[in-house]
């Protein structure tokens, strides 16, 4: 199946933008617009949406932040985001993403429960693993 993404990069109207930060920095993946004069500023009015990612323990990341803009939200891309994000962890040595039940709106659980490849362990930790790992 194509997600909503997918769809929109194969009309080439939107584009991913990987940011490695340093250290505990993170990792930030943006979905933008294309054309737009600016496309490397973050927070710009070309961004679609986007997830930010910082490291824990170990060499799992936690979700620092994660916006879509209003009319992108309830098509798969807080999905693909997340899915994104497990990758680039991977591709840097990490073993995927973690959710803390005390961290989560209630819109990135719904997000969690929505994941088919996700797990939730026994202290209500969500887990997505890197395909790498």
């Amino acid at each position: 199946m194509t997600s909503f993404l997918q769809k929109c990069e194969a009309e080439a109207g939107f584009y991913w933008k990987t940011e490695i930060k340093g250290g505990k920095a993170g990792i930030r993946i943006a979905v933008r617009k294309k054309g737009f004069i600016n496309p490397d500023s973050a927070g710009t009015k070309d961004e679609v949406g986007y997830i930010h990612v910082v490291p824990t323990e170990g060499k799992w990341y936690s979700v620092l932040n994660v916006e879509i803009a209003d009319q992108f939200r309830n098509k798969g891309l807080g999905k693909d985001l997340y899915r994104r994000a497990a990758i680039e962890i991977g591709k840097q040595g990490g073993h995927g993403v973690v959710s803390l039940a005390g961290e989560r709106t209630p819109e990135a659980t719904h997000l969690w429960k929505s994941l088919k490849e996700a797990k939730k362990d026994k202290g209500g930790t969500w887990i997505l693993q890197s395909p790498q790992s």
